[in-house]
């Protein structure tokens, strides 16, 4: 350090200290000037600051609530898919669905069968190649006159159906007028154009043979479609006695 900087420093330090005594000489002068100021009584009072307890939270119950929920699946059966039989001993064909269907028939594998018939209260949809009928021989009994009708025969009556305008093969060769539902009858045992009087199982009546095609023992019957008469169309066959009219 030079002299000038030392020099400097130390009255730095000089003044500082002057400065010092000077502000301590000040601070006693005013001191004594309060001490002769008449003094003013000031009553000391307690001030009691009251303890407050703190807010008392309430924190409210929950009650929870347990909900019991129940779930239901609702389980929808599958049908059974649809299975056609074929009944040995009537030649017809049914459904697993059907009220007549047992454990005893055979089971059809395809689309077709060569040989039988639709069961009636199922109707099954399945080609049939060619319609079944019994071939029993009828029952003729001698001719008797009686009024004009003859004693003939017990027979099997079937049915068939058609729509409108449908024609026999008697009709059509004749020109004839189409076949009548109701009325008109197939038979290869009487002529065309032979009235038969009909007995049994709700068809009694007078019919005529307007076709041809079946089995001799056979008389079978023509009805528009869905106009074959309940239960005829249920059962499908009845014996009937036949008697011809003219």
């Amino acid at each position: 350090m030079t002299k000038s900087k030392l020099f400097k420093a130390v009255a730095a330090a000089a003044a500082a200290a002057v400065i010092l005594a000077l502000c301590i000489v000040s601070s006693k002068l005013r001191i004594e000037n309060n001490a002769g100021q008449i003094p003013v009584d000031v009553k000391q009072t307690d001030i009691v600051i009251p303890e407050t307890s703190p807010p008392e939270t309430t924190v409210p119950e929950t009650t929870v609530l347990e909900t019991a929920v129940t779930s239901y699946e609702t389980i929808i059966p599958k049908a059974d898919p649809i299975v056609f039989y074929y009944n040995e001993k009537t030649k017809r064909v049914h459904t697993n669905r059907c009220v007549y269907w047992d454990s005893t028939m055979t089971k059809i594998t395809g689309d077709s069968v060569e040989l039988g018939r639709a069961c009636t209260a199922c109707n099954p949809q399945i080609e049939i190649k060619k319609k079944y009928i019994p071939e029993t021989k009828p029952t003729v009994k001698k001719a008797k006159k009686v009024g004009g009708e003859v004693q003939s025969a017990n027979f099997q009556a079937t049915f068939y159906t058609g729509g409108a305008g449908t024609y026999g093969a008697y009709s059509r060769r004749n020109g004839a007028s189409a076949l009548i539902s109701g009325y008109s009858v197939a038979s290869s045992y009487f002529p065309a154009g032979t009235l038969l009087r009909v007995e049994g199982h709700g068809l009694d009546g007078v019919y005529r043979v307007d076709d041809t095609g079946c089995a001799r023992n056979v008389i079978d019957f023509y009805y528009l479609r869905g106009k074959v008469p309940f239960p005829f169309s249920r059962d499908g066959r009845y014996s009937i006695k036949v008697s011809r009219v003219n």
